[in-house]
């Protein structure tokens, strides 16, 4: 089961966005959403999808007057200096009864040091396990348990809360074989959703840069072999591949290019082309736009197809 824990760090979101939030989770394989009082309140009125939620409560008495949730567990305020490598917590149920535990592993212990105690936990009930980030590997933290037998695990979009990203667990189960993906994943409306998020260009599952390729070697393998390169194809997660033109770019790339954008030039010199591609991204200190590029070869005497529509304030990076 993966729960996502994203609502629980968007308090300060307008409604408006974190009911956006909670409808694009629903269109995403996780099993239950968690949320703090604060934002269930905020959202309550408007229609909420049948879904499993959690809520996270201040006290006791938050459950008795927030029926209906499939477990209720209380926030706690995280000491990162204590000498605990992990904080054990109950789950309740709607009654106020026990009955799950989560563990928050706090410390900065790794996926080696972490497998036989896994084993052990397993053993000993219906567990969540709630990784937090501290060196990196809470992704590995998170699929280490699950691959283990593990029956939960916490989540956040973009690691909100120090968490394991929900895009990367995801898409660590599909590669891996443990839970294949039905369907491509959509992440726009919850990058939309999460507002201010600063998420990086290469981030990976959702970064806007991580199908770019400008090493010529690389194109050319991409072109002879996908997989080579990519774990899985960009179409799987709303994305597409993007040949950029620069100072490591070969021959393939310019050949790769002419193609995408059907410029026809009979006996052109594909190295006289990338010669000049090369020193011009040189003497700007950056890559070639499509639009640089089309206009480069168009100046030599190649004729463009215009079946393809170039949205040059994409490639803009002046």
């Amino acid at each position: 089961m993966i729960v996502d824990a994203t609502l629980c760090y968007m308090e300060t979101s307008t409604a408006k966005q974190q009911y956006m939030m909670l409808m694009a989770l629903t269109r995403l394989p996780i099993d239950a959403i968690e949320m703090t009082v604060v934002v269930y309140n905020n959202i309550v009125k408007m229609k909420l999808p049948r879904q499993k939620y959690i809520l996270r409560v201040k006290n006791e008495y938050d459950i008795e007057n927030y029926p209906g949730f499939h477990y209720y567990v209380k926030s706690i305020n995280i000491d990162k200096d204590s000498d605990k490598k992990w904080i054990e917590q109950v789950m309740y149920d709607t009654s106020g009864r026990a009955a799950a535990r989560r563990i928050i592993v706090i410390d900065e212990v790794s996926v080696i040091n972490m497998c036989e105690q896994f084993c052990t936990w397993i053993r000993n009930g219906k567990l969540y396990l709630e990784p937090l980030n501290y060196i990196e590997q809470a992704t590995a933290l998170a699929y280490t348990w699950l691959k283990c037998g593990g029956n939960s695990v916490i989540t956040a979009f973009c690691g909100l809360g120090n968490h394991a990203p929900l895009e990367e667990v995801l898409m660590t189960l599909h590669v891996t074989g443990i839970k294949r993906l039905m369907k491509p994943l959509n992440f726009s409306e919850l990058k939309k959703a999460a507002g201010n998020i600063a998420i990086s260009p290469v981030k990976p599952v959702v970064g806007a840069e991580i199908f770019a390729v400008e090493s010529g070697i690389h194109v050319d393998g991409i072109k002879k072999n996908p997989q080579l390169y990519e774990p899985y194809p960009p179409e799987l997660v709303n994305a597409s591949r993007r040949i950029v033109l620069g100072d490591m770019s070969g021959k393939s790339s310019i050949e790769a290019k002419l193609k995408e954008y059907n410029l026809v030039c009979g006996k052109i010199d594909t190295v006289k082309i990338l010669e000049i591609v090369k020193q011009k991204s040189h003497d700007l200190h950056r890559a070639i736009t499509d639009e640089e590029f089309c206009n480069l070869v168009k100046m030599i005497g190649c004729a463009g197809s215009a079946e393809k529509k170039i949205s040059y304030s994409r490639y803009n990076t002046a």
